[in-house]
């Protein structure tokens, strides 16, 4: 998830107004500093993935009404499915 965010920033930092701008680049940010957490080897408990994905899910939302706010269209991309990982399953 944290992938499809970056595929399309630059669309989320192409907005008319400054504060949107900020915004975005706000909430990329965040998302960014997620990252770390998606690098192998994964060791977050349940609680903090379950957590993040739901930050991320938000700022995702968000990131898009302020697309849709600036008339612009929501790329391919952030509509796309997010393919369904079940980490507690792969033992690597």
């Amino acid at each position: 998830m944290v992938d499809i965010f970056f595929d399309d920033m630059f669309e989320y930092m192409n907005l008319d107004t400054e504060i949107d701008r900020l915004h975005a680049r706000d909430l990329i940010l965040e998302i960014e500093n997620m990252r770390e957490f998606t690098n192998e080897p994964i060791s977050i408990t349940n609680e903090k993935a379950n957590f993040l994905l739901q930050k991320a899910v938000l700022n995702f939302k968000k990131l898009n009404s302020l697309l849709q706010k600036n008339h612009k269209a929501l790329s391919p991309g952030s509509v796309k499915k997010v393919e369904f990982y079940n980490w507690l399953e792969d033992r690597g």
